[in-house]
């Protein structure tokens, strides 16, 4: 016995002290607490050890179990029944409540008050887990079942099994986002289909919110739960923002509704029947109804709702179009502000202020530029008919052809030719043919010109007809004239009229006569009033009637008794050696052996003969 102790054994290996503490390898056994302590002791390096054994079981496992004080000064929980692994060991000088255990069953790391059953915190920013295996993988592994922990059920369809991330509010905990493993079908055997979820929490809400599902298909979904592709985006746009280099590659095909490139649709498949559009903002009001309709250029076909068939190519083209249909469209603004349907404009501001017309051609820059209401136009060329708003059915070729003046309109021309009609205003049923041909006229109507740079008497004329600055007509009256300008007969010649082969005439009338006449000049005619023309034919007899020969021409008189104009003579027999006017009104004629002349005069016009 000791009298610091209750007993010693073995020099001190065994020490019980009074205060009930005991000490091996001590014998001043100590401890944290004032009540009884069991004391550990070595010095040296030897390993201060605890040992629990069980051996010779007939129903329970042998094993051997040992707590150390390593040599790094660590305790260390030892398995020793088949050799020696050490599962448990805390380091010398470990942070005071690394782990805390509370009555609830919570485990805590780094707080003496954990929330959950396996509560975390950490105040450094190198990360709180960290698991390292070689050869096979790291796996976390978390299980959802039905039924209890004690007694779980199967797995059933839409049982989910989360993890959870929370931000702090300064008072409480705040979910911020959360992955989630949902089970797609009852979970059997070898068969466990399941999707993984991504939730986050939208700004100005409390709660998680799925975002991207990935299916056990493999399928993606972005703003769906149920994506039907490899990548399904919904109600959203796909964005991809890099250098020069980002790309998008595929074997397949790339379907969606609408593509974008830095912010604006580029290609849309628009709701209607086969409906696309190719540029910023093309087609982007259509709606269904408006179907067939192909829309390229930035902006092109932009207020178009349910317009059906119209088809263009450039910006701004048919932009302000609603529900006008089956118009074509080439080129920037062409048909800008169109409402109709059926026209057709190639060239850039063609048809630009068209609203309500039907049935319109155009080809060439701001060809019909102005056309508003008019209908069934045809223009080829830059500027033509540029100015016209409101007529129709006119047909135009040329470089600024009927080119116009602002505020007014035409209709039922047809005009060719560079500027040819170019100043026209209200003249209408024109048809102008040649290089400026009729490009004087304004309000000029009904009028026909052909010919290089020919044109009308005035700029208000109407019913003119000039073919080559030769042949003139008023087609009011029917009269034409060759050689002047004003006709005042069906047909008048200013010049003489010469004919190789027959000449065949509507006469007035046809009257005879014989004269005798041996040798001199003799009157045959005299014509007054009127204005005629026709042929005189004189044949001359011998005695016995013997024929000696004929003299004829054709004449014309100049209106208003002007005078007998003749033209070339023929003569068969040298008889009759001259036809001759004397005055203005007698027509003679000269033999020089003979007997009598038969004289005829074939006149037609007006006037009397005697």
């Amino acid at each position: 016995m000791n009298p610091t102790g209750l007993f010693q054994v073995g020099g001190g290996s065994l020490t019980v002290l009074s205060s009930g503490n005991v000490g091996i390898g001590t014998t001043e056994p100590s401890g944290i607490s004032t009540g009884t302590n069991l004391h550990l002791a070595t010095t040296g390096d030897t390993f201060p050890s605890f040992r629990i054994e069980r051996s010779g079981g007939s129903i329970k496992t042998d094993a051997v179990w040992n707590m150390f004080i390593g040599s790094a000064g660590d305790l260390r929980f030892r398995d020793s029944t088949s050799g020696n692994k050490d599962p448990f060991v805390i380091e010398y000088q470990t942070p005071d409540n690394t782990v805390y255990l509370d009555s609830t069953g919570n485990v805590g790391i780094g707080t003496t008050a954990p929330a959950f059953k396996l509560d975390v915190r950490d105040t450094t920013t190198t990360g709180v887990f960290w698991r390292h295996s070689t050869g096979g993988g790291t796996t976390f592994a978390n299980r959802v079942s039905g039924g209890t922990v004690a007694s779980p059920t199967q797995t059933l369809s839409g049982d989910v099994n989360y993890f959870l991330f929370q931000g702090y509010t300064g008072s409480a905990g705040q979910n911020m986002a959360r992955i989630g493993a949902v089970a797609e079908a009852n979970i059997v055997a070898n068969d466990g289909p399941s999707a993984l979820t991504f939730e986050t929490t939208s700004d100005g809400t409390g709660n998680v919110s799925e975002k991207v599902r990935i299916t056990s298909a493999g399928n993606v979904g972005i703003g769906t739960t149920s994506p039907s592709t490899k990548l399904h985006i919904s109600s959203g746009t796909l964005t991809i923002d890099g250098n020069v280099d980002t790309s998008i590659n595929a074997v397949g095909d790339i379907s969606a509704a609408r593509y974008q490139i830095n912010d604006s649709t580029m290609v849309a498949i628009l709701p209607g029947i086969n409906s696309i559009a190719y540029g910023v903002y093309a087609g982007i009001s259509n709606i269904a109804g408006g179907d067939y309709n192909t829309f390229v250029g930035n902006y092109a076909g932009a207020s178009n709702t349910t317009g059906e068939g119209n088809s263009t190519n450039g910006a701004y083209a048919l932009n302000k179009n609603k529900t006008g249909g089956w118009n074509t469209a080439t080129g920037v603004n062409a048909l800008y502000y169109n409402t109709g349907n059926y026209n057709t404009a190639n060239g850039n501001n063609i048809l630009y202020h068209n609203t309500t017309g039907n049935y319109n051609t155009a080809n060439g820059h701001v060809s019909l530029y102005a056309n508003t209401t008019g209908s069934n136009n045809t223009a080829n060329g830059q500027g033509s008919i540029h100015y016209n708003e409101t007529g129709s059915a006119n047909s135009i070729f040329g470089v600024k052809a009927g080119y116009g003046v602002s505020g007014s309109s035409f209709s039922s021309s047809t005009i060719m030719g560079y500027q040819a009609g170019y100043n026209t205003t209200t003249g209408s049923d024109n048809l102008l043919l040649g290089f400026q041909s009729g490009n004087s006229l304004t309000t000029g109507s009904g009028n026909i010109i052909i010919g290089y740079d020919e044109d009308a008497p005035t700029v208000t004329t109407n019913n003119h007809l000039n073919i080559g600055g030769i042949i003139y007509g008023d087609l009011s009256t029917g009269n034409v004239g060759i050689g002047t300008a004003t006709p005042s007969q069906k047909l008048e010649v200013a010049g003489n009229i010469y004919a190789t082969g027959s000449l065949s005439l509507p006469f007035y009338s046809i009257k005879t006569k014989w004269v005798l006449a041996t040798s001199g000049t003799y009157k045959a005619w005299t014509i007054t009033g009127g204005n005629s023309g026709g042929e005189v034919i004189f044949i001359l007899y011998g005695n016995n009637n013997n024929y000696h020969g004929t003299r004829r021409c054709l004449f014309h008189r100049k209106p208003t008794n002007a005078g007998i104009v003749l033209g070339p003579q023929e003569s068969a027999g040298g008889y009759i050696s001259n036809i001759s006017v004397v005055g203005t009104t007698e027509i003679h004629f000269t033999v020089s052996n003979g007997y009598g002349v038969y004289c005829i005069i074939r006149l037609y016009g007006g006037g009397v003969v005697e």
